[in-house]
């Protein structure tokens, strides 16, 4: 809870430094947009709003702050508060450390003992919990990580693992709630509390505010625009845009120092997608070239070809048709124009 209540602090943060940016695009631009934000809470509340418009931030960091209260009065889900003490030293969680690790080796450290910590919980919940006669134990670690169950089953050799994948279970309980239940639970657990982001969510942003109504123009791939996002120069910027913000007491100052900062590296990109432009265009000529090129080269080669052979078609002509003196005012006639088209090309 106290990182979901985090997180969702920093989101709030982050959209009311950048809200403007946001819901001042429209369009394509929007869309990408969406598609490039990696803070779950501010892509969850722009993917509501796209299908109501009058939906607001407020309403929804009110319905996010309060979504314990909801779970509980609404749903009878309950949010457990006491605190457990985990044996860090015990060989056995050691094993189950190792076990994770081992599953998933690019999974952080912090990761792997978070992990671990609620697979013991869970194990040690069902030890005093009788199992129930439909869905089996009460207690569950949901999870989208589908390697902890192979870190349970296969490596530790478990036939009932802890750990169950949010759709496994939520597929599992279905039948036995309803369908307004469903709904909320599934958009409740699409949030995912743990992320392991690869670029700083606020650099997402700042990327955005910067590229604005170039995100609308076609000729600028989705993948062109997520390499800029992630840039160093774009970096290189944002963290001195947090090192300002950080010494900057007075948010005119900063808002000021934030556009001056966005004008360089607007001019920066626009500067680097031109050269890209301008490369794309002159690669597509040179291909277009070469097609060309081909091309002739194939109707010259097939042109050649009937020349030198053209006493030979005439003849399958002349012996089908029996025409004579048409066959042979054809044959001629053909035979002139192949050794023009021919005479031609070597004189060039």
């Amino acid at each position: 809870m106290n990182e979901f209540t985090r997180r969702l602090k920093y989101s709030d943060y982050l959209y009311n430094l950048y809200k403007d940016d946001l819901l001042n695009l429209g369009g394509k631009a929007a869309d990408r947009a969406r598609a490039l934000i990696n803070d779950i809470f501010i892509k969850t509340f722009l993917t509501r709003r796209r299908a109501y418009p009058k939906y607001s931030w407020d309403v929804f960091i009110s319905e996010m702050t309060n979504f314990v209260e909801i779970l509980k009065e609404k749903y009878g889900i309950h949010f457990d508060e006491k605190e457990y003490e985990i044996p860090f030293d015990d060989p056995k969680f050691q094993e189950l450390i190792e076990a994770i690790k081992t599953a998933n080796p690019e999974k952080i450290n912090a990761t792997v003992k978070h992990d671990a910590v609620h697979i013991y919980i869970v194990d040690k919940l069902r030890k005093t919990s009788p199992n129930q006669e439909l869905i089996g134990p009460r207690y569950w670690f949901l999870t989208r990580d589908r390697t902890l169950c192979f870190a349970e089953i296969t490596l530790l050799g478990k036939s009932l693992p802890r750990s169950i994948h949010i759709k496994t279970w939520f597929d599992m309980i279905t039948p036995f709630i309803s369908a307004d239940t469903s709904k909320t639970l599934a958009e409740l657990l699409a949030l995912p509390l743990v992320v392991e982001e690869k670029i700083d969510p606020e650099q997402v942003l700042f990327g955005i505010s910067v590229l604005g109504p170039i995100l609308e123009d076609p000729n600028i791939s989705v993948e062109t625009i997520k390499r800029i996002v992630g840039s160093s120069y774009v970096k290189k910027h944002f963290e001195r845009l947090k090192e300002f913000q950080v010494k900057s007491m007075q948010d005119e100052m900063f808002k000021l120092f934030l556009e001056r900062e966005r004008e360089k590296l607007r001019e920066e990109i626009s500067k680097e997608i031109k050269i890209e432009l301008e490369k794309k265009k002159r690669e597509l000529q040179y291909r277009e070239g070469v097609i060309v090129l081909l091309a002739l080269l194939l109707v010259l080669a097939i042109s050649y070809i009937i020349a030198i052979n053209i006493n030979i078609i005439m003849g399958i002509i002349s012996g089908v048709s029996g025409l004579g003196l048409v066959t042979a005012i054809a044959y001629d006639i053909l035979k002139f124009i192949f050794k023009f088209i021919w005479n031609k090309i070597r004189g060039r």
